[in-house]
């Protein structure tokens, strides 16, 4: 409750803060918003359609009784319809909107009262007339109806559209009800509600709409929630605070959540606020004097299924909706042959058949702000109007800031032609374009230096790169070729020597771009891996190796995942595979004792030379352990082809990448093995740790803390775990793999070239990684002087206070010495 109070009152004042800095880049960027006319007059009304002053617009022409034909019709009253309506108003061309329910917004609708709705992403400026500031779903949807009665949007309300014919210029748009509508143009910006998931066979969520009640519950004293995803999860936490709760998952675990609704709703389960009932499948929906009878078959045993029936007051399904393909092919819209789930656009949103465009969550962009901006542009270029596409404005504020005289679309058209951007979609290059960074480097400057974190992945767009292995061998990479992969995958420092040779140019992608590039196409992740192993079996074992023998080899080899407690091989089994370990933490087992091996590390090299059997077992120590397993007689093949080259990178030790850790434990206590795992420490990069021996528990270290750090102690020295004589406080890791910065916002969190992990001023306080952090360590707090009292008032005027930020351990960075 403390979080959500520090939300309610410090996150909309870092919103409006983020807002600010976001139309200041506008301004920056010299859009020209003075040709845009800012109201629309009622001049501009429909000439095929009449709209009545009830609260929306009733088309009163029958199918093909009107000649006259609208500039743009606009399908689906969400955000980026909205966005459209309001450009098409700003433009003045003559417009209709058309939507399905009763209601703007529909998804929103269905939001719990109170959800917090957040304008990200926040780098993102906002060049929509619509206006959208970070709220909860009531002040968000107040905002934008009255918005509507400003503009005096043109809304069609339980208007489903059923057909698009004609050509562009022409088209026909059939609605459901038999009407009919001639427009020039179609902007599809319906979004994906319309294509929810079934439940099963008999089981149709669109037969459901009865049971969708107010999302508030207010007098719901029983409800099943029926997913588990994050909307199921937000929701079914939401309903709890007041109701009896049981959330059906139709599988195990909560692996598609956010870390944060993840961690929540695991503690709701354990604290008995929520009942969760696991391998489930909806048979029946039916209802009754008592309520609405849900009947489901529960997984018992192997083959085993046992029908249950639960009696509750509402029914809330949320199990997402799938690719809008088919509903988008049924009105015409063509698809590639290549197997994307949404249609090919052009940089405008317009898809192959011209005059017809997707925006919004149709066509991939799911953030409310990204398809406001989409129904901006589309409707600016459908006017005739010289507009560019937001990630391109961007990009060329980017290239004017770094002083280079570079055409914008030709830079663009140079990077959508690298290997790893050529498959992505629209919407994927789109957002990926708009987190490129541009770097200069003169002559001879580090780029990396070994020992550095590299959190980024370095294209080259001009000049040359010059790296040093640890071995003393040189290579040289030029333009339209990647580096960084190996210390950006392997959360370990970097040990090589990166210098410009001549004067370079570096397109810098950000670790958050690279995670969502990697969960959004997997040809992509393939080809960083790929060049992971690549380098890693050129730059480490044969550096004059043919390109046709190391292609051969890497054929050969098979990218894997493994989780905590797998073994990768086990002592006495015969040697069929060398492992390179790309992320993660591997233990290996052995006569001389216990070694942790972490990423780009070789695993079972040395047995593989020997050619004996396994003398050890490797067992892996970190969840999702990824790693290259590599035939060990292709090894051994290529090994007598350069024998020496070989066995020295084939050494124990010798790497492309550092660990911040000592690889060699010692033959140590099997419990301290044990401590060691369970509170992944394999993860951590640097631990505060007190002999409780020394410790008299005075708590000067906190007192010493807060008094460098606004009045707030960034460790707990009360809490924490222990064993022996070893006690680690509640205090910041600074994990290789930080759960806190997956699912920042502000993108406020990030790790230093040292290592460590800082947040930046840019926090908007949003609480995000208080709760995705698995070890308690951040805190949302507001800075206070250490001084009280008199002092304070004489020493620091009585002025507004700051607002709360997320604090942990800093490493004390700010401090000399």
């Amino acid at each position: 409750m403390v979080i959500d109070e520090l939300k309610s009152k410090w996150v909309p004042l870092m919103y409006s803060k983020a807002r600010l800095q976001a139309d200041d880049l506008m301004r920056q960027m010299s859009v020209d918003e003075n040709s845009v006319p800012p109201v629309l007059d009622t001049d501009c009304l429909l000439e095929a359609a009449t709209f009545e002053a009830s609260g929306g617009t009733s088309l009163t022409e029958s199918a093909g009784a009107s000649q006259n034909v609208l500039d743009v019709v606009i399908v689906g009253a969400g955000p980026a319809g909205l966005s459209a309506a309001i450009q098409a108003c700003r433009r003045r061309l003559s417009y209709v909107v058309v939507e399905a329910s009763h209601d703007i917004a529909n998804t929103l609708q269905k939001f719990t009262s109170g959800k917090w709705i957040m304008a990200e992403p926040l780098h993102l400026p906002q060049r929509s007339g619509l206006h959208f500031d970070a709220g909860s779903k009531e002040s968000v949807l107040e905002q934008w109806q009255q918005q509507i009665q400003q503009y005096d949007l043109k809304i069609c309300f339980q208007s489903r559209l059923k057909l698009i014919e004609g050509e562009q210029g022409q088209f026909k748009v059939h609605l459901d009800d038999g009407r009919s509508i001639v427009s020039r143009n179609v902007v599809l910006s319906m979004g994906v509600q319309g294509a929810p998931n079934r439940l099963s066979a008999q089981v149709d969520p669109q037969a459901l709409a009865d049971y969708f009640v107010d999302a508030s519950f207010s007098d719901c004293r029983r409800a099943v929630v029926i997913g588990a995803g994050d909307s199921a999860v937000e929701d079914a936490l939401a309903i709890a605070e007041n109701a009896s709760v049981l959330l059906l998952n139709r599988r195990q675990g909560f692996s598609r959540c956010k870390a944060a609704n993840r961690h929540a709703i695991q503690s709701a389960i354990k604290a008995g606020k929520v009942r969760c009932i696991s391998h489930v499948d909806v048979a029946a929906l039916k209802k009754s004097d008592q309520g609405i009878e849900v009947y489901f078959d529960q997984k018992k045993g192997e083959d085993g299924r046992q029908r249950r029936r639960a009696i509750v007051d509402n029914v809330l399904v949320r199990i997402g909706a799938h690719s809008p393909r088919q509903t988008l092919e049924r009105f015409g819209v063509p698809f590639g042959s290549d197997g994307h789930d949404y249609p090919q656009l052009n940089e405008y949103g317009e898809t192959q058949r011209k005059g017809i465009f997707v925006i919004g969550a149709l066509s991939g962009q799911s953030l409310i702000k990204q398809g406001m901006n989409q129904g901006m542009v589309c409707v600016d270029h459908l006017s005739g109007a010289k507009v560019l596409p937001t990630e391109l404005l961007m990009l060329k504020h980017k290239l004017k800031t770094a002083g280079l005289p570079i055409k914008v679309r030709q830079l663009s058209q140079w990077i959508r032609s690298q290997t790893i951007f050529k498959d992505l979609s629209e919407a994927t290059f789109s957002a990926l374009l708009m987190q490129i960074q541009i770097e200069r480097f003169v002559n001879r400057q580090v780029v990396l230096k070994p020992g550095d974190h590299c959190e980024s992945l370095y294209l080259i767009l001009d000049g040359e790169l010059k790296v040093e292995t640890p071995a003393g061998q040189q290579y040289s990479l030029a333009r339209g070729e990647l580096y960084g992969e190996l210390s950006l995958l392997s959360k370990q420092a970097n040990s090589c020597e990166v210098k410009a040779s001549g004067d370079a140019i570096l397109l810098k992608l950000p670790d958050s771009a690279f995670r969502k590039l990697s969960q959004q196409n997997l040809k992509a992740k393939r080809y960083i891996h790929g060049l992971f192993l690549k380098r890693s079996l050129k730059w480490l074992l044969v550096s004059n190796i043919p390109a046709q023998l190391l292609k051969l080899m890497m054929k050969q080899a098979q990218l894997e995942s493994a989780a905590s407690g797998d073994y990768l091989a086990q002592c006495g089994d015969e040697i069929e595979h060398v492992f390179l370990l790309v992320k993660g933490s591997v233990l290996k087992s052995g006569q001389d004792g216990e070694t942790l091996l972490q990423g780009g590390s070789l695993l079972a090299q040395e047995d593989a030379m020997a050619g004996s059997a396994h003398t050890a077992n490797y067992r892996c120590v970190e969840e999702n352990t990824t790693f290259w397993r590599i035939p060990a007689d292709v090894i051994d093949g290529f090994r007598q082809l350069n024998p020496s080259s070989v066995e020295r990178g084939l050494m124990p030790g010798v790497g492309l990448v550092e660990s911040p850790l000592p690889h060699q434990m010692g033959v140590v206590d099997q419990n301290r093995v044990g401590f060691f795992e369970a509170n992944n420490l394999g993860n951590a990069g640097n631990v505060l740790v007190i002999d409780k021996n020394k410790c008299v528990g005075c708590d000067h270290c906190e007192v010493a803390c807060a008094s460098t750090h606004g009045g707030v102690s960034r460790l707990r020295r009360k809490a924490g775990v222990k064993l022996d004589n070893l006690h680690l406080p509640n205090a910041c890791r600074h994990c290789k793999n930080p759960g806190c910065l997956t699912d920042c916002p502000a993108d406020a969190i990030q790790r230093t070239p040292g290592g460590d992990v800082q947040i930046s001023d840019a926090c908007i306080a949003c609480g995000n990684c208080v709760s995705n952090c698995p070890y308690d360590v951040i805190t949302l707090a507001q800075p206070r002087s250490a001084k009280t009292g008199l002092l304070a008032s004489i020493f620091k005027p009585q002025t507004e206070p700051e607002p709360a930020k997320a604090v942990k351990c800093d490493l004390c960075v700010n401090r000399p010495g």
